[in-house]
Order: C-alpha cells, then structure tokens, then sequence
C-alpha cells in the first residue's frame, strides 16, 4: 500500500482500501484516518461511507455510525446489506440507551430500527438475519415500554412486518401452540407490552422454521426462541 501510495498520490480507492485492511488488522483510528483521508479526495464514495460506519460500530460510536450509514443511503438508496447494517447499529444504540436507563430515547432508536427492516422484509432477502434482529429489536421494545401510549408507537412501527408475515407464512411457522397465534396478535385492539414480546417470539419461530434444514445454526435460532418464551413465561 505504502509503494502504491506514493505513485498514486491522491488516490482515493486506494486510501479506502487501506482503510479496510487497518480495520480488519484491528487498527481502528488508522482505519478512520485513511478512510478520512479518501473522502477529502472523493466525497460521494459510498463505500468509504460503509466502512467509516463499519469502525465506527465497532468502536462503539453509534450515532456517528448511523449517520454514516444514511449518509451511504442518500448516495446510493436501496441497499438491502445497508439497510440491514442500519438496523443493527440503531438497535445497538436503542440497547445501550435502554441499559443507561434512557428508555425514551432508546424507543426512538428501536422503532426506528423496525421502520428501517419494513422494505427489507418484504424483498425477501437476507431473511434469517433479518427476522433475527425484528426478534431482538421487540424483546428490546418490550423491557422499554412503559404505557399504552408507548404500545400504540411501537405497533405503528411493527404492524407492517407482522402483517407481511401473516400473507407470506402458508405454513403458520410463526405462531406457537398454546401461546401465540399471529392472526389474532394482528386482531388485538389494544395492543400491550406483552403483546410485543409475542412478535418477537413470532419472529423467533419463524427465523427456526427458515432455518430448520441447516446443518450449522438451527439450535441458535432455537435458543433464541426458547429464552423469548421463557421470558413470557415469567
């Protein structure tokens, strides 16, 4: 990198991937540097912006990341990988808020996270991951909310995926016998804390079911599941 550089000069590709490789040798603040250094030459590079999002999450720096993120969005709409990244940093965020006890300010955070999957459950890609994180984001929601006023906000915000996940899901895999059954989770006409904590295990159920023939993960998924109904238990 450093012979290509000096021949170079002022190349702005090759400043991202030094960037890059800083961060995967676990060199973050040089990462940011040369990644800093390739937006002074090239400003609209969207893959700069990602991986400045990428260290910036990994270094715990939320917010910065998030706006990195949509910053990456405003140049190149559309990207289900970034949109999926978004949803965890702001989940990350919205986490971290709830354990300072700023339980407003991560609902924020969370719901934005839910508004930010809506079109990525629909295109249908990334589809454990993702459905993965919805369960997170509404166990998460759940330990947040503290009035019917909060439900009503986290609902508008979750109501859309529950209600693809009801057209999409022909085998019922999202409901669990004798504990929750998708439709009439959609039905409820007040919809409560407990009533979040049900979509995530909805969520759960369906991300196991996604991932049954794996050879690798499906106890993961099962785990998750299995901790979610254990909390609605108690």
């Amino acid at each position: 990198f450093q012979v290509a550089l000096r021949a170079e000069g002022e190349d702005a590709a090759l400043w991202t991937r030094l960037g890059e490789a800083y961060s995967k040798s676990g060199k973050q603040v040089a990462a940011l540097k040369a990644l800093r250094k390739a937006l002074d030459i090239d400003p609209e590079s969207w893959i700069c912006y990602y991986h400045i999002a990428s260290v910036q999450h990994d270094l715990g720096l939320e917010q910065q990341a998030i706006d990195s993120l949509q910053k990456v969005l405003e140049l190149t709409p559309d990207q289900p990988g970034v949109m999926i990244m978004l949803a965890t940093v702001q989940f990350s965020l919205g986490k971290q808020q709830s354990h300072a006890g700023f339980r407003a300010r991560a609902r924020i955070n969370l719901t934005s996270a839910l508004r930010t999957l809506q079109p990525i459950v629909q295109t249908k890609l990334y589809r454990p991951a993702t459905w993965k994180t919805v369960g997170e984001i509404c166990l998460q929601l759940w330990e947040t909310c503290q009035s019917a006023d909060d439900a009503g906000e986290i609902w508008e915000a979750l109501s859309p995926i529950l209600s693809w996940l009801q057209e999409n899901d022909t085998n019922r895999a999202s409901s669990v016998k004798n504990v929750v059954f998708l439709p009439d989770l959609l039905n409820t006409a007040n919809f409560k804390a407990t009533d979040i904590l049900k979509a995530g295990i909805c969520a759960y159920s369906y991300r196991a079911d996604l991932l049954k023939y794996d050879t690798k993960i499906p106890e993961i998924a099962l785990y998750d599941l299995a901790c979610a109904l254990h909390h609605l238990a108690i």
